[in-house]
């Protein structure tokens, strides 16, 4: 049990992160998942293996990379079920941009055989950013020519696709507190918690912005004692 003695492959902050779940300085699904992404940007961030001009050709490569990352975290802590999300979803989008690529260069090369050299569509005014992928489930890639731009690179594609997913991540925490706070919380109502979510808190804390009157009990344990810092926050929140 727990991490073994050799692993080869390893990004260093992949390896720090290990230590943290193992140690439980990260603990919490949100801020394990979250931490994960960041780690793997900075992964992305360096590895020689996007060192091309595009992604076409090496998926599985960077797929293996990735998923030895993965496999390592793992080891040091069961996964919760937003890193196991987050790294079956950035396998997906990174195959999906791959084979987008792949039929935009063929689409090319039929049309220049029959026109002669066309240029590429213009990308001026384009924001990828905010078109590749608009919701928190796998979508199809509106606009693979925002693949191909000749200012985007295959990292910047990679480490943008984590940057989604955690603003995405962030969008349906938020979304779930707005939907589901005002039905579960009325004045007088007594909440139990049981040590501390990140998510329980951010309902705690809407409801108190909305003037619900309520008591909250929070059962806490070793040896984290994690309840001691949500009593205290939510007693700042007066």
């Amino acid at each position: 049990e727990g991490r073994p003695q050799t692993f080869t492959g390893l990004h260093p902050r992949i390896a720090e992160l290990g230590v943290l779940y193992q140690s439980m300085r990260i603990v919490g699904g949100n801020a394990r998942t979250i931490a994960l992404i960041d780690a793997l940007k900075d992964a992305m961030l360096h590895t020689p293996i996007l060192n091309v001009s595009s992604l076409s050709g090496i998926e599985r490569e960077l797929e293996h990379y990735i998923k030895k990352q993965v496999e390592y975290l793992s080891l040091c802590r069961e996964p919760c079920a937003g890193m196991a999300y987050v790294a079956k979803l950035f396998s997906k989008r990174l195959f999906a941009a791959s084979s987008l690529l792949s039929g935009v260069s063929d689409v090319k090369s039929e049309e220049s055989s029959v026109n002669g050299a066309n240029p590429a569509p213009s990308m001026s005014g384009f924001s990828m950013r905010s078109s590749r992928f608009a919701a928190v489930a796998p979508s199809p890639i509106q606009h693979p020519s925002a693949l191909q731009s000749s200012t985007t690179t295959p990292r910047d594609v990679v480490v943008g696709f984590l940057d989604d997913m955690k603003e995405e991540i962030f969008a349906s925490l938020h979304a779930m507190v707005e939907d589901r706070g005002p039905q579960h919380i009325k004045d007088g109502d007594v909440i139990l918690c049981l040590g501390r979510s990140s998510a329980i808190e951010l309902i705690l804390k809407q409801a108190a912005a909305r003037n619900t009157k309520f008591s909250v009990v929070i059962v806490d344990g070793a040896p984290l004692f994690e309840g001691r810092g949500l009593a205290w926050r939510l007693q700042q929140q007066k």
